[in-house]
C-alpha cells in the first residue's frame, strides 16, 4: 500500500509558486481499484479543468487540499485502470492547443524521475515521449495527443487540462483506505475533510471500534472488524439487522442492555435481528444489548402463490455456532408463520453459551407454534442465570412449550428462572428430552396447566413445583398476599433466590445447591474433571474444562455460604 509522505511538500522548493487561480473546474466521482478486481484498493479520481489549464502546482494544492496526493502509476495495471476510468474523459484535456491530459504525481530532479510518495520508480509509460534526462520536469497524459501515455511538461506551464486524484492512506491501520470508509459511511468525518474524526482527535484512533463516534451503524464496524476486535457501542437505537458473518469480535454496549437497543427495522424482509449463523465460536461475543423486533428465517413450504412455511428464531438465530451471549435482553421478538418455532432464540448446532439474558415476551404463532422463548432443535447450549417470562405460544392448530423447547441435542439450563410463560396447548413452561440438563432451575406456577412435558437428567437443586420455600402454597400465592417479596423481580420469592441466582453466584462451588460447599461439592465438581467444552454445569470461571482452578474457586469458599 502506498503511503502518502511530505516528499509532495518538498518539491515546493524545486518549483516556482503560482496563485491558483479562478477557472470551471469539476471532479468525477472517486473511483476505487478493489483488491478482489487485482487492484490495490486505493481510490483515484479526475479533477478537470479542460482549457482553462492547470499547472502542476495548482494540480498538487487540489490534491493535498483533499487529503490525496497526484497519483502514482507504479505499474501498467494500475495505469491502465486510471485512464480507462478517469484519465481518458476528454474533459481532463486541454484541447486548445496539443491535448495534454491530467497531471500526475511525477516530477523530476537531480535524482531522476520520482513519484511524490517516493514510491521507487519502477514503471514507466512514456515511450519516446520522455526520457531518463529532460527539461521538462513534471508528468502528464498524452504522448502523441490523446492516447495512454505520458509526457513531461514544465510545473509552470498551464497546458494541461485536469489532475489524477489519488487516496491510499490507512490512518487507522485497520488495512482499509481511509477515503473508501467515509465514503460509504464506515467512518465519520465531520469536518468533510477526507480525514476519519478518530484520526484527528486526541490520542488517534481508539483500539476499539466506537458507535457512533467513529462508525455511524453497528454494521458499519462489523464490517472492518477482524477477529479479536471490540466494538463498544454507545446508548441508543440502531435499527438493523447484526450478522457477526463469522468473526471473533466483542461486540457490547458501552452502559447496559436498558439503554441500547438493535431493533430489526420494521420494513425490513423477514429475518432475525442478530444472526450467527457462520460458525462462529466463542470469541463471538454479544454482549449487554435489547434485542428486539425480529421475525425469524422465513423458509416458504407451500406451492405458488401461496406464501407461508418455516419461521425461525426472531430475536437470535444460531446456526452451528458457539457464541457467548451475555447481559442481554432478549424481547418482543415474533415467529407467525405456519410453523413458528424459536420467537425469542433458536438454536440448531454448536455449543453457544447464553448467560444472564432475560428472555421475555416473545411470541411463537401460527398453525404449529413452538418455544416462544427459545427452541433448540440440536446442539449442546448452555444457558446460566437467565429469566423466561412472559413469553407464549398460540397456534390454531397445536402450540406447546412457551418458555422453552427442546426437539433434539443435549442442553444444559443452570440457575434459570421460568415463571409466567403460556401456550394455547397448555404446556406452557418446558418441553424437555431425556438429554436435556437441569441444575438448580425454578418453574414457577404460572407456567399454563401444565408447566413442563418430558424428562430430564437432573443436575440437582431443581424446583419445578411452584413452591420454593416448600411451605405448602405456591409461590404467587404467597408473592400476591404478601407472605414472600420479589425485588429483584427475578420471578420466585426472594427467601428462595439463594438457591438459585444471587447466593449462587457469592458461592459458586455451592454446586448441589445446598447452601453448603462441603464434600458433596467435590465429589460433583471431580466427576466432570477434564475439557468439557461450554456444555458444562460445573466449569466454575468459564473457561471450557474442569480443573485446579474450579478446584480452587469452590475450595475458596468452603463451609456455609455467606459466612
Amino acid at each position: 500500500m502506498k503511503h502518502f509522505t511530505h516528499i509532495t511538500r518538498l518539491v515546493f522548493g524545486l518549483l516556482a509558486s503560482s496563485t491558483f487561480v479562478g477557472v470551471t473546474q469539476a471532479q468525477q466521482t472517486a473511483v476505487e481499484w478493489r483488491v478482489q478486481d487485482g487492484g490495490n484498493g486505493h481510490w483515484y479520481a479526475a479533477h478537470s479543468v479542460g482549457n482553462a489549464g492547470i499547472d502542476w502546482n495548482e494540480a498538487n494544492a487540489v490534491a493535498l487540499g483533499q487529503s490525496a496526493h497526484l497519483a502514482t502509476l507504479t505499474t501498467a495495471e494500475e495505469g491502465e485502470f486510471v485512464w480507462i476510468h478517469l484519465a481518458s474523459d476528454p474533459d481532463c484535456w486541454r484541447t486548445a492547443l496539443n491535448q495534454a491530459g491530467p497531471r500526475l504525481g511525477g516530477f523530476y530532479s537531480k535524482n531522476g524521475w520520482q513519484w511524490v510518495t517516493g514510491e521507487p520508480w519502477n514503471y514507466s509509460n512514456g515511450g519516446s515521449c520522455f526520457g531518463p534526462v529532460h527539461y521538462e520536469n513534471t508528468l502528464h497524459f498524452g504522448c502523441d495527443f490523446f492516447e495512454n501515455r505520458w509526457n513531461d511538461l514544465f510545473d509552470w506551464d498551464r497546458n494541461a487540462g485536469g489532475a489524477i486524484l489519488e487516496w491510499d492512506a490507512d490512518c487507522n491501520g485497520d488495512g482499509f483506505v481511509d477515503y473508501g470508509q467515509i465514503v460509504a459511511g464506515i467512518m465519520t468525518d465531520a469536518n468533510s475533510n477526507n480525514i476519519p474524526d478518530c484520526c484527528e482527535a486526541a490520542g488517534g484512533c481508539s483500539s476499539d471500534l466506537l458507535v457512533p463516534q467513529h462508525y455511524p451503524t453497528i454494521n458499519a464496524a462489523m464490517l472492518v472488524a477482524r477477529n479479536a476486535d471490540t466494538i463498544i457501542v454507545a446508548p441508543g437505537v440502531y435499527m438493523e439487522v447484526v450478522s457477526f458473518n463469522g468473526k471473533q469480535v466483542r461486540l457490547r454496549s458501552r452502559d447496559g442492555a436498558a439503554v441500547t437497543r438493535i431493533t430489526r427495522p420494521p420494513e425490513s424482509p423477514s429475518s432475525p435481528t442478530i444472526l450467527f449463523n457462520n460458525s462462529e465460536g466463542p470469541g463471538s461475543v454479544l454482549d449487554g444489548f435489547t434485542i428486539t423486533g425480529g421475525t425469524g428465517v422465513f423458509t416458504n413450504v407451500f406451492p405458488p402463490p401461496l406464501s407461508d412455511g418455516y419461521q425461525l428464531g426472531g430475536g437470535l438465530y444460531i446456526i452451528g455456532a458457539s457464541p457467548m451471549v451475555t447481559n442481554c435482553v432478549i424481547t418482543n421478538n415474533r415467529c407467525e408463520t405456519y410453523f413458528s418455532r424459536g420467537g425469542g432464540i433458536y438454536i440448531a448446532g454448536g455449543s453457544a453459551r447464553i448467560e444472564h439474558c432475560r428472555i421475555t415476551n416473545n411470541v411463537a404463532s401460527g398453525g404449529y407454534g413452538s418455544g416462544a422463548g427459545i427452541y433448540v432443535a440440536d446442539g449442546s447450549p448452555v444457558l446460566k442465570d437467565c429469566v423466561l417470562t412472559g413469553n407464549s405460544v398460540y397456534s390454531y392448530h397445536s402450540g406447546n412449550c412457551g418458555g422453552i423447547a427442546v426437539a433434539g441435542g443435549s442442553p444444559s439450563f443452570m440457575e434459570c428462572r421460568i415463571n409466567g410463560n403460556s401456550a394455547s396447548g397448555g404446556v406452557g413452561g418446558m418441553c424437555i428430552s431425556p438429554s436435556t440438563t437441569l441444575a438448580r432451575v425454578y418453574l414457577g406456577p404460572l407456567n399454563g396447566t401444565t408447566p413442563f412435558a418430558g424428562s430430564f437428567h437432573d443436575g440437582g437443586g431443581n424446583d419445578l413445583d411452584g413452591d420454593c420455600n416448600n411451605n405448602g402454597v405456591p409461590d404467587n400465592v404467597d408473592l400476591a398476599n404478601g407472605t414472600s417479596v420479589d425485588v429483584d423481580m427475578d420471578l420466585m420469592p426472594d427467601e428462595c433466590t439463594c438457591n438459585y441466582s444471587t447466593c449462587v453466584v457469592n458461592c459458586p462451588g455451592d454446586l448441589d445447591a445446598n447452601g453448603v460447599i462441603d464434600g458433596a461439592d467435590i465429589g460433583l465438581l471431580l466427576s466432570s474433571w477434564g475439557f468439557c467444552g461450554a456444555n458444562c454445569p460445573y466449569d466454575l470461571n468459564n473457561d471450557g474444562k474442569v480443573n485446579g482452578g474450579d478446584l480452587g474457586l469452590l475450595l475458596s469458599g468452603w463451609g456455609t455460604c455467606g459466612n
